[in-house]
């Protein structure tokens, strides 16, 4: 898959080599907030809570300029990886229960890599938008449960990956400004980006009934430190 990525970029560089081009290294990291979206959650009264999550990783890209300048308007392709942790917690209390006997907390904590592949567009300021496919490959998925009045029914950290699609996809959106940090050629990016899923992140084990879609999905702030290489500043340079 991230090979298929490569090879679509290469090939639509060479076909546009008659324009200007930059390329861009960068390392970069966001904290999110984080979603397990789904109508249909195990009780009545189980609510979810505000949950927290980071990536960090890093991207290569190349931009599309209309001449050899660096600020100019321009649109280029980016393929980025990120470790992601993603975080969910859950709350439980039967309002029934005037002295909160059956109250529980539990949360879900997933480990995964994050593949996006994104357009961006971006204007003379270094303000760009991006969009596109995510793919996502779950590695570890942990399970916690905790209850006050209940101890021998706690656990934490209990694998449950064997209930989650390992691999799923999502679609990216975001917006942000690149700004020069030295010179023209190091730049610090900051911006914002969420993402949502387009697939079901749970198996349907086949014994819930009307079980609805689950949805991985997270928004936050993104910084980055990226190199830029222009590629005719460096042919006119050499000769």
């Amino acid at each position: 898959m991230i090979k298929r990525y490569i090879l679509i970029i290469a090939l639509i560089t060479a076909s546009l080599n008659g324009m200007a081009q930059s390329w861009q290294f960068g390392v970069k990291g966001t904290f999110n907030f984080n979603w397990l979206l789904n109508n249909n959650l195990a009780l009545e009264n189980m609510t979810d809570k505000m949950s927290f999550g980071y990536s960090q990783g890093a991207s290569i890209g190349f931009n599309l300029h209309e001449d050899n300048y660096y600020n100019r308007p321009c649109y280029g392709f980016y393929l980025e990886y990120y470790y992601e942790s993603h975080n969910q917690s859950y709350a439980y209390c039967n309002p029934v229960d005037t002295l909160n006997l059956n109250c529980f907390s539990s949360a879900v904590h997933i480990n995964m890599s994050t593949i996006p592949l994104l357009f961006r567009a971006k204007t003379e300021s270094g303000l760009y938008c991006e969009m596109g496919p995510q793919l996502n490959l779950i590695e570890t998925v942990t399970s916690d449960y905790y209850s006050n009045n209940n101890p021998e029914l706690n656990y934490k950290g209990k694998n449950t990956i064997s209930t989650y699609n390992k691999t799923t996809f999502s679609f990216v959106f975001g917006a942000g400004i690149e700004s020069k940090l030295v010179g023209n050629d190091w730049l610090i990016e900051t911006g914002v980006r969420g993402s949502y899923g387009l697939q079901d992140v749970k198996l349907n084990s086949g014994v819930t009934v009307n079980k609805s879609k689950t949805t991985l999905a997270d928004a936050g702030v993104l910084i980055g430190l990226i190199y830029k290489l222009n590629y005719y500043h460096i042919k006119r340079r050499g000769h």
